[in-house]
């Protein structure tokens, strides 16, 4: 008697989405998705002539067709294969830059396999998987690496059109004061505090209050200076430090702390830094 296996459905829709995924990207450039700079290198990015999406084409149709035909175990086998060369790939972009649209299908791979092994069941496979362990932890540092370049760094002022140049200052710094002094001339540029120590986030606040009140950026960082206190009072003063774990303080140093890892980002330790996008 001939024992006729089901059709497995889940792994069936999987694929399928990873089928319609990578052709949509292939097609489009899949730029609506794209959040860094990874999207465009991967896109164009070939191995013997074959992108990397043509390549997700054939591996998806591939276990679609192993899955129509019931040949669950050799369609596992497959998919264990495409998850190392992800995971690979994922080691790639650690040292390069991450993608979204690959994370994605990263996902669906990963997605096949695990539906495909719960499929073959009968195999007797070990509950836990350390190519899935292994991936799953490449594929979290790539995740977090996208989250960390589409964190956009933080202006008090409001962004009024597109902009040439960015520049990080710190109010107390002398070089970046005389700077400043340019801003109503520099209107392609657009400003980014840094604070270098628990004075200058006072200032920062109290800067952006200024600007708030309709002031300019020479104006606004001229008016923190009068309203915070200098260097030695400040550091002799505990309610100042204090303060800074206020809820608004704690906010605005988690802003700055992202402009600040901007700068050390592009290589720079010194400001003002000026970005030439």
């Amino acid at each position: 008697m001939i024992v006729r296996r089901p059709l497995p459905v889940l792994p069936l829709c999987v694929c399928l989405a990873g089928l319609l995924f990578c052709l949509w990207v292939h097609l489009t450039g899949g730029e609506s998705l794209c959040l860094t700079d990874g999207c465009a290198l991967f896109q164009d990015f070939r191995l013997a002539g074959v992108s990397l999406w043509q390549a997700g084409i054939v591996l998806f149709s591939l276990l679609l067709a192993l899955c129509l035909l019931r040949l669950v175990r050799i369609a596992r086998v497959c998919a264990a294969f495409a998850l190392a060369a992800d995971a690979l790939l994922l080691g790639v972009m650690l040292f390069t830059a991450p993608c979204v649209n690959c994370l994605i299908a990263a996902l669906f791979i990963a997605a096949a396999f695990v539906a495909l092994r719960r499929a073959d069941a009968s195999g007797g496979y070990p509950h836990r998987s350390p190519l899935l362990m292994l991936w799953g932890t490449l594929f979290l540092f790539a995740l977090s690496g996208i989250i960390r370049d589409s964190a956009a760094p933080w202006s008090p002022m409001p962004q009024d059109g597109t902009t040439s140049v960015h520049v990080y200052f710190s109010p107390s710094c002398r070089a970046c004061q005389t700077l400043v002094e340019l801003a109503p001339r520099m209107k392609d540029a657009r400003w980014f505090p840094v604070a270098e120590d628990s004075r200058d986030v006072w200032l920062i606040h109290a800067m952006d209050e200024a600007l708030a009140a309709g002031a300019t950026l020479p104006e606004a960082v001229r008016q923190a200076q009068n309203v915070v206190p200098g260097l030695a009072d400040f550091d002799s003063a505990p309610g100042w430090r204090l303060g800074l774990l206020k809820p608004e303080m704690l906010l605005l140093q988690f802003r700055l702390w992202k402009n600040h890892a901007r700068v050390l980002a592009a290589g720079s330790d010194r400001l003002p830094f000026v970005q030439y996008l």
